[in-house]
């Protein structure tokens, strides 16, 4: 083969291959940043809400951690614990030690896959909630626990 169709050869698919590597690292880097952004995001709506675990918006943050945390094994193992004492037929007081321990180990495990700089101190102690939540979030858990008691009541009363 001739030196300068070698050359033209080689010059024509670096002009074409150039430009794809190019595109296509920008898009895997916007994806990865991204990716983290949402992690971030999802981390501080937790730490913004963990003291309220009745809350709708608590609720969703903890039913996407696996999907966006989907390959992240430490990740899913403090979700499965976490998730194990939420689903427990007790009601999960936002004061109660092992909710807290759980819930900090989970977001402790995530700010690890977002190179956040947390530690089990930082999280474990700072929770600020308000006194009015507070109250609100007492008297729904209340609520929803006398309105478990409502049949036996009515079938009580029946029977007298």
């Amino acid at each position: 083969m001739d030196p300068i169709w070698a050359h033209t050869i080689v010059i024509a698919a670096a002009t074409i291959i150039g430009p794809l590597t190019a595109i296509m690292g920008s898009i895997f880097l916007q994806s990865r940043k991204e990716n983290n952004r949402l992690r971030v995001d999802m981390i501080t709506g937790l730490i913004a809400h963990r003291m309220h675990p009745s809350r709708p918006e608590f609720t969703q943050i903890i039913n996407t951690v696996p999907v966006v945390f989907r390959n992240k094994t430490e990740v899913l193992k403090a979700y499965d614990r976490l998730r194990a004492l939420l689903e427990r037929s007790e009601p999960v007081w936002r004061n109660d030690a092992n909710f807290q321990n759980l819930i900090s180990d989970m977001l402790f495990e995530m700010s690890k896959c977002t190179r956040l700089k947390f530690s089990h101190v930082q999280l474990r102690s700072l929770n600020y909630s308000s006194v009015e939540y507070e109250t609100r979030d007492e008297r729904l858990q209340a609520a929803l626990e006398a309105i478990k008691e409502i049949p036996t009541l009515l079938k009580s009363e029946q029977s007298n």
